[in-house]
C-alpha cells in the first residue's frame, strides 16, 4: 500500500469520527415547559419527548423543596396517562396535570422543584428539572375537591344504542330536600367532556372528572352522557339513549378530598338541568 493511499484512509476515518461526535444521544430526552407565574391547584405541565428511535416512552414526575426531587408527584383526576407516550426525533408534546394540593397542601412554598424522568423499556433517558417554583394554594384553603371516574353499568335499562361516545356532562349540585337527583336548578359547578373516541360500549371504560375549590356542604354529583350530541344544558329532557346516574345520593364534603366514582345507566325522559 502506498503512502498516499494510507493518508487518504486516515482522512476518511477522521471524518467518520467527527460525524459521530455530533450525534444526539440515542436515548429518550424529556424537557419541561412551565410558566413563571405562581402555581396553584391542578397545574398543567407541558413537556416534550424526543427520541431518535421514536420509541414508546414512559414518563414519571417527582417533586421536592430542593433540586433533589424525591417525592412522586400526584396526578390530578383529569391528568392524561403518561405511560406509552409517542416520541420522535423532533419531539412530541405531552401534558401532565399535577395535583399540588394533594402534595403541598394549602400553604405557600417558594422553593419547589419538579422533575420528569423518562424510560423506553430498559433504557433510561435524560430527564429535566425546573425550579425553584412558587406554589401558593392559600387561596384554596377552606375549599374542597371532588374527583372520580364515570363508567356505565354492566346492565342497561332500555335498548342499547350504537353510539355511546357523545359528550359527558358532570354537574355538582347543592343538595336540597326538594331537589331530586336531576332537577332544574343550576349546578354549583359543571364540566363538559368531549369524549371523542372514548366509547362506553364496555363497562370497563372509564372517564375521569374533577372539581376544585368547592365550599364545604352537601352535594349531589350528576353525570349524563348525551350520546347523540343533541344538547344537554339549561332545562332539557334526557333521550332514551342517554346514560345518567339518576339515583345518585347526596355526598357531604367534610375532608379536603372526596373520591366519588359514578355509574351511569339509561334514563327515560328524565328532566335534567
Amino acid at each position: 500500500m502506498s503512502t498516499r493511499c494510507t493518508a487518504m484512509l486516515m482522512v476518511v476515518f477522521a471524518v467518520v469520527a467527527c460525524g459521530q461526535s455530533g450525534d444526539e444521544p440515542d436515548v429518550p430526552v424529556a424537557t419541561i415547559s412551565l410558566g413563571g407565574a405562581a402555581l396553584a391547584g391542578d397545574v398543567t405541565v407541558s413537556f416534550l419527548v424526543r427520541d431518535p428511535a421514536s420509541r414508546l416512552v414512559n414518563a414519571g414526575f417527582r417533586w421536592g423543596t430542593s433540586a433533589a426531587t424525591t417525592k412522586d408527584a400526584t396526578a390530578a383526576a383529569t391528568s392524561p396517562i403518561v405511560l406509552g407516550l409517542a416520541s420522535s426525533a423532533d419531539g412530541v408534546p405531552h401534558t401532565f396535570v399535577w395535583d399540588t394540593v394533594r402534595d403541598l397542601g394549602y400553604a405557600a412554598h417558594d422553593t419547589v422543584y419538579l422533575s420528569v424522568g423518562v424510560t423506553a423499556g430498559p433504557i433510561s433517558g435524560i430527564g429535566d428539572t425546573v425550579g425553584p417554583l412558587v406554589v401558593d394554594n392559600t387561596g384554596l384553603a377552606q375549599a374542597y375537591r371532588v374527583a372520580g371516574t364515570v363508567r356505565r353499568a354492566p346492565t342497561l335499562l332500555g335498548a342499547p344504542t350504537a353510539d355511546l361516545a357523545g359528550k359527558l356532562y358532570v354537574g355538582l349540585f347543592a343538595d336540597t330536600s326538594s331537589c331530586p337527583p336531576l332537577c332544574a336548578l343550576a349546578p354549583f359547578a359543571n364540566a363538559t367532556l368531549d369524549l371523542g373516541a372514548q366509547d362506553f360500549s364496555s363497562p370497563s371504560a372509564a372517564v375521569a372528572y374533577g372539581f376544585s375549590a368547592v365550599p364545604a356542604g352537601s352535594y349531589k354529583i350528576i353525570a349524563l352522557l348525551d350520546h347523540n350530541d343533541n344538547g344537554i344544558g339549561g332545562v332539557c329532557t334526557a333521550d332514551q339513549g342517554d346514560l345518567v346516574n339518576a339515583s345518585d345520593m347526596a355526598q357531604d364534603l367534610h375532608a379536603d378530598y372526596l373520591q366519588r366514582d359514578l355509574v351511569i345507566n339509561y334514563g327515560i325522559d328524565i328532566a335534567c338541568p
